[in-house]
């Protein structure tokens, strides 16, 4: 017992320094104190829970936190609003606080493993666990993921201690902590009926009598719905109060559904273009947008909806959709599963496969397929391997546990099914798999130790094998370099490193030629460090894979305007235009380009009149709208407008001061 705690406190200390390495290591990175995407939503709303400032980060929508239903899950950014109310608001606390609940998940773990399979299996499963590269990355983003592992294996310890036990206490513990983990991620509330079906199960396989199973079972089973629905209660009566709204937990089921049934959908991307079409965007969309993509649903239906009822419209889009065309669900579906459970890390909030491979912390750890392959095999030991072995069966109490993990990975796995698949959903599965994992590398030890090398050779080959079929990816998925590229580009671009987001941008369309977004972004770092030649080139690629855009238009024809080629410019600002005719920077540039053309057959001075007073009109004060306006006056030979504008508003820029403040838009990202 002594040896055993020892090498535990071992095993910690070593998942204590692994992580803070890796914290290190992060901390030089663009985008640790600059969340991105869901980050940035926990963290925006767990800052302002703590200094009441609901004003969002710039270049957001307002996701209408404080009026609305909780459209995301509350749990996690509560819990990240306490560790900002009590270390303040630097970046490094959350991810220390985050590390120091994986090392509790590590001994949670422990304990689990050692009451059903004894030390050897949980000390494996312990240093796998505390070692494991996906749980250190993940305690380094401000996600849930951390939170919800904690939540879910302190869940399964009570659980696991009802075969002993099923009291009204330990049932009651159990209901409030998986409350609070469906209040980090509702999908845990599939867990509850899983929960109850394997009591009746070992109860019935110890009794097999109905009257003493119900005299056993029922207010243990009542004692654990009461708590799961008191801990969950307060969402739904925050909800109620706050939009008259019943909402369970979250409103973003409906939605979800909708993504993960449509036949745009690939099973992994949280967003379809129909999505984006009724919210009125033109890029993807993420949860601070929830407000515009409710709007567009009421703009479909003609009147105002509550957001159950925008979940509820989502759903009935869904289930059609499952309706008319049930093969291309099922083949979805089925594409999905062989996601979850292969090899590939699908990619959410960040593209994980190469952040992983670009960090020397985290790339030398083993993958999913070898932690899946370890875990089969260590399954079918506990549940068949006595049998194999010629020896007395396996004790009840191992089968019993078994099953309820098993159980527990079945259930929790399928609840994504109907929504989409990433790396972080199956996260809180993987300590379930390294307890598997464990016990075949505890039997590895045993047969070492034994000298029974034929069965150690025997267990070597069947992991090998079963290596090579998890191995396998039976769908395909790639992640996407050039993503991964670009926005850390972007990153680098907020912080002023401008060196570094062209390197990273020029990185990103080498990845993919085809990545419009990257050549636009390397078009503009080109452009804004005088590489003009360079930037003329990108942006005529960029035109070629979307001659739709805008953006690439207008700043293309700014720099070919700039280079003397006036004609070249405005037939791109005139594109331009056709593609927007409210496009208020257009209005401007075109504007200009017409009063000033050195050509006087070119020169249309009465145009230049009309866009400038468009722009006016659209763009409202901006003083560079009105200077503009006044040299389209003057060109016209209406001195007296344009100096009617200048004694109202103040004296123009010249017209070179003009043409190089000239307003642009910048794409999205």
């Amino acid at each position: 017992m002594i040896r055993e705690r020892w090498l535990l406190a071992a095993i910690l200390v070593v998942g204590a320094l692994l992580r803070l390495t890796y914290l290190l290591e992060i901390s030089r990175a663009p985008d640790f104190d600059n969340p991105q995407f869901e980050a940035q939503y926990h963290d925006y709303w767990a800052r302002a829970l703590v200094t009441g400032d609901w004003t969002p980060p710039v270049g957001v929508t307002d996701p209408e936190i404080p009026e609305r239903p909780y459209f995301r899950p509350p749990g996690y950014p509560f819990f990240l609003s306490g560790v900002y109310r009590v270390t303040g608001p630097g970046y490094f606390w959350p991810r220390i606080a985050q590390m120091a609940l994986g090392l509790l998940s590590c001994w949670l773990l422990f304990r689990l493993a050692r009451r059903a399979y004894g030390g050897a299996t949980a000390l494996f499963a312990t240093a796998l666990a505390a070692t494991s590269w996906i749980f250190v990355f993940f305690e380094g983003e401000l996600m849930a993921v951390a939170l919800l592992v904690f939540l879910l294996l302190a869940t399964l310890t009570v659980v696991a201690s009802w075969r002993e036990a099923f009291t009204l206490r330990r049932a009651a513990g159990a209901g409030v902590l998986l409350g609070l983990a469906a209040l980090v991620r509702p999908n845990a509330a599939i867990l509850l009926p899983a929960f109850l079906l394997w009591v009746l199960w070992w109860l019935w396989r110890r009794e097999g009598r109905p009257a003493w199973i119900a005299k056993v079972f029922l207010r243990p089973a009542l004692a654990f719905v009461a708590a799961f629905a008191f801990t969950t209660a307060p969402a739904t009566l925050r909800n109620l109060a706050v939009a008259g709204d019943p909402v369970w937990i979250t409103s973003n089921a409906g939605v979800n559904l909708f993504i993960g049934t449509h036949p745009d959908s690939d099973g992994t991307r949280p967003g379809v273009a129909e999505l984006g079409e009724i919210a009125g965007l033109d890029r993807g969309w993420d949860s601070f947008d929830y407000p515009l993509v409710a709007a567009g649903v009421e703009r479909a239906e003609g009147r105002a909806l509550a957001d159950s009822e925008v979940s509820s419209y989502f759903t009935r889009r869904a289930l059609r959709y499952v309706a008319s065309e049930p093969g291309t669900v099922a083949r979805l579906t089925l594409r999905k599963l062989a996601l979850f459970w292969g090899p590939a890390e699908v990619s959410n909030n960040k593209v994980i496969h190469f952040e992983r491979a670009a960090s020397p912390t985290l790339r030398l750890g083993p993958g999913f397929a070898t932690v899946l392959a370890l875990a089969i095999a260590g399954a079918v030991l506990l549940l068949w391997g006595a049998r194999l072995e010629q020896q007395a069966p396996t004790d009840s109490r191992r089968i019993e546990i078994t099953v309820l993990l098993l159980l527990f990975a079945a259930a929790y796995s399928a609840s994504y099914l109907p929504f989409f698949v990433s790396a972080r959903f199956r996260a809180p599965l993987i300590p379930i798999l390294l307890v598997f994992a464990g016990h075949a590398l505890a039997r590895l030890w045993n047969a070492v130790e034994a000298r029974r090398y034929r069965l150690l050779a025997l267990g070597l080959g069947l992991i090998l094998a079963l290596r090579v079929v998890t191995g396998i990816a039976w769908v395909p998925y790639e992640p996407d370099q050039s993503l991964w590229h670009w926005r850390k580009g972007l990153l680098w671009k907020a912080r002023g490193e401008a060196d570094r987001a062209q390197a990273e941008f020029r990185a990103a369309a080498e990845a993919d030629p085809g990545d419009f977004e990257a050549r636009l972004s390397l078009a503009e770092s080109l452009a804004a460090t005088g590489l003009l030649d360079e930037a003329i080139a990108e942006y005529r690629a960029a035109l070629s894979l979307d001659p739709s855009s805008i953006t690439t238009h207008n700043n293309l024809a700014r720099i070919l305007a700039g280079r003397g080629d006036l004609d070249a410019a405005i037939r791109h600002w005139s594109a331009a235009l056709d593609l927007d005719p409210e496009r208020v920077s257009v209005l401007n540039n075109l504007a200009y380009a017409l009063a000033t053309h050195p050509d006087p057959e070119l020169r249309d001075p009465d145009r230049a009149v009309e866009l400038a007073e468009r722009g006016v009109e659209l763009g409202g004060p901006d003083p560079r709208l009105r200077a503009t306006l006044a040299v389209a006056y003057r060109a016209a030979g209406r001195t007296a407008d344009a100096e009617e504008l200048s004694r109202r508003y103040g004296a123009s820029p010249t017209a070179d001061d003009q043409a190089e403040r000239s307003p642009d838009s910048k794409p999205s990202s």
